[in-house]
This record gives C-alpha cells, structure tokens and sequence, in this order.
C-alpha cells in the first residue's frame, strides 16, 4: 500500500470514529468539506499544518495517521540498520561474482 493510501484510508477511517460529518470536520479545521473529501479520496494530501490539527482534534499520533506506526504504536517502515545490512549483503554477493 502507498502512504497516500494510508493516509486517504486513515483519515477515512478517524473521520468515521469520530462522529465529525465532513462538513463539520472541515469547519473546526478551517478548510472546506471539499478539502476533506479530497483527502479521502487521495486526490491530494494534507498539509503538515493540516495534519497536525487532525491529529490534535482527533487525538491522533501523527506517525500513526502518516501510516509510520500501527495502531498498537509499532513501527511500520524498515529501520536504517536493515538497510545497511541488506546492502552489505549486496555488495558481498557482488566481490565474490568478481
């Protein structure tokens, strides 16, 4: 899945679980209901400003809503570490075909 996914997805979701009509989640956001909408539907993403007034309203983690975290909070992205060791293992593979 995409982060636009997740994110459309997420935002979609906490809209649901919150009660809040697009409508009204626009207003106490001070953007339209056709923002909102454009949100959930991927057509564009939020704003860092935007996605930190969710977050606040709705009582989010922001890594959550960015889809860098799962709903118990774990990471969901590869750590720089795993990388490095992925790439280790690359570059042996390469030295030892030469």
């Amino acid at each position: 899945m995409t982060d636009i996914e997740i994110i459309k997805k997420r935002v979609a979701q906490e809209l649901k679980n919150s009660g809040f009509s697009q409508t009204e989640l626009g207003k106490k956001l001070n953007i339209s209901q056709s923002c909102i909408a454009h949100y959930i539907r991927g057509d564009i993403l939020p704003s860092i400003e935007i996605i930190a007034k969710i977050c606040k309203l709705l009582e989010l983690d922001a890594n959550y809503l960015l889809g860098l975290e799962d709903e118990s909070g774990r990471r969901t992205y590869n750590t720089v570490n795993n990388h490095i060791a992925d790439n280790h293992g690359t570059i042996n593979q390469t030295f030892k075909q030469i």
